[in-house]
């Protein structure tokens, strides 16, 4: 078991020469450039490390820059390994977080990159992840532009009477969990946490 005491949690700017080549980066492909971020940083300062585990969503969304994603990182990595994630199953995506613990053990560090990844898909790999005792970074390359700008939303909330905002939303299925996050509901406890 890992003691809590001995974590250090520390937050800054990331320096991709600083990082170990013998590292196992892990990320997912997305729509955004910001999903890019790590392996263009790596591409410029020309570092090279041993192994990425490429994440591909499912349902397929032909939006996400899988191919872009390989073209970027076959000259970084000297391994790629793809897994597949299915967001209206998480607890399949059980089998591929073993395979990512025993290919952690050939490495000295961990690089996690969240950029295009789900909030469920980062807590359940970092769930999964939870028993490694390698140095494990967190990284994240924000957006240079998040909508709606804040000229946008005056112009249309200026234009709106009092009525009830409606938000629309898009990829929502069903809720979904993981044996692995789920547990017996305690007596005066919460039932549930909707994230």
């Amino acid at each position: 078991m890992i003691d809590l005491n001995q974590i250090k949690l520390t937050s800054r700017l990331l320096n991709v020469d600083t990082l170990s080549e013998n590292a196992l980066y892990i990320g997912a492909t997305g729509f955004e450039d910001r999903s890019l971020g790590f392996l263009k940083d790596a591409a410029s300062c020309r570092k090279r490390f041993k192994l990425c585990i490429a994440i591909e969503y499912l349902p397929f969304d032909a939006g996400n820059r899988k191919a872009e994603f390989e073209n970027s990182a076959n000259p970084i990595f000297n391994n790629i390994i793809w897994k597949t994630y299915d967001r209206t199953k998480p607890e399949n995506f059980s089998q591929a977080l073993q395979e990512m613990g025993e290919l952690s053990k050939s490495v000295s560090h961990i690089i996690v990159d969240i950029s295009a990844m789900s909030k469920m898909l980062i807590v359940v790999l970092l769930h999964g992840l939870r028993s490694v005792t390698l140095p494990l970074s967190i990284i994240y390359a924000p957006a240079k532009i998040y909508h709606p700008l804040k000229q946008d939303y005056e112009n249309v909330k200026s234009k709106l009477s009092n009525a009830f905002p409606y938000f629309l939303t898009a990829d929502v299925y069903k809720v979904v969990t993981t044996t692995e996050l789920s547990s017996i509901a305690m007596q005066g406890a919460p039932l549930v946490l909707i994230a």
